[in-house]
């Protein structure tokens, strides 16, 4: 991921943070505008059952806010999942390279011992040579 597309990410995650303060705040709101219905007395039946009818749209806010802020919670940790099992298969497809670059260092090395040996069997022969002409030249 580049550092660009790190830095958008970040200020998403910064403004969903943002968003769920402000859900929590409306959220402890609206739970204390539910403590306080509840907590005072009803004067009649109409003005009780608004009052309940209130209390029932403060706790459907606080539901509805909840499940915002859960699904976006959610969203995001499966948002982390998928990156951090992206993360694991670049890792893995770079392990393999090096894996890859490993085993044809060794096939170089050996090549290269093989020809170091031939050099030194061809040297040998050279030398045996000299000095079998050396004798021959004695000889004579």
């Amino acid at each position: 991921m580049s550092r660009r597309e790190l830095e958008v990410e970040l200020e998403e995650v910064e403004r969903r943070e943002g968003e769920e303060g402000e859900e929590f705040e409306a959220i402890e709101g609206a739970q204390a505008r539910e403590q306080e219905l509840q907590e005072t007395p009803s004067r009649s039946d109409a003005e009780g059952s608004s009052r309940a009818s209130s209390a029932e749209k403060n706790r459907g806010s606080i539901a509805h806010a909840l499940c915002g802020t859960a699904k976006r919670r959610l969203d995001l940790e499966v948002k982390q999942y998928q990156e951090g099992k992206r993360l694991k298969t670049l890792q893995v497809e770079y392990l393999q390279s090096q894996i890859n670059n490993l085993e044809v260092t060794k096939t170089l090395a050996l090549m290269d011992a093989k020809i170091k040996a031939e050099e030194l069997k061809l040297k040998e022969i050279a030398a045996q040579k000299a000095a079998m002409e050396l004798e021959d030249m004695q000889r004579r």
